[in-house]
């Protein structure tokens, strides 16, 4: 397993920015590319920020179609406009909504 240093200074930089207050994730066993996670932070002198989205992802170590015959990996977000376990407080939360679309290819040199 690979692990990520970070200097003192950002380490100071990064608890003094955001603190996560409470997180969950639940995987579907018969899927694993497939979740939902959710976590409530705050940044310095700022409101509560909640984000709960669902998390989907697939690799294939070869594709024609997407990857010029190369390995492709393909990673979505998309936020939850109801979770009737862990509903959304805006009263006290702001929600952090978010879609995203990630695409990463393999390239020859």
């Amino acid at each position: 397993m690979r692990s990520t240093t970070i200097s003192p200074t950002w380490k100071s930089a990064l608890l003094r920015a955001s603190e996560i207050l409470r997180f969950k994730k639940t995987t579907a066993a018969q899927s694993p590319a497939f979740h939902n996670a959710g976590s409530v932070s705050y940044l310095s002198n700022g409101p509560l920020l909640e984000m709960n989205s669902i998390i989907c992802s697939e690799f294939k170590e070869t594709d024609n179609e997407f990857g010029d015959g190369g390995a492709v990996g393909i990673f979505t977000e998309d936020y939850v406009d109801q979770d009737d376990l862990y509903p959304y407080v805006p009263e006290k939360r702001i929600p952090q909504d978010a879609t995203v679309v990630t695409q990463v290819r393999s390239h020859l040199r």
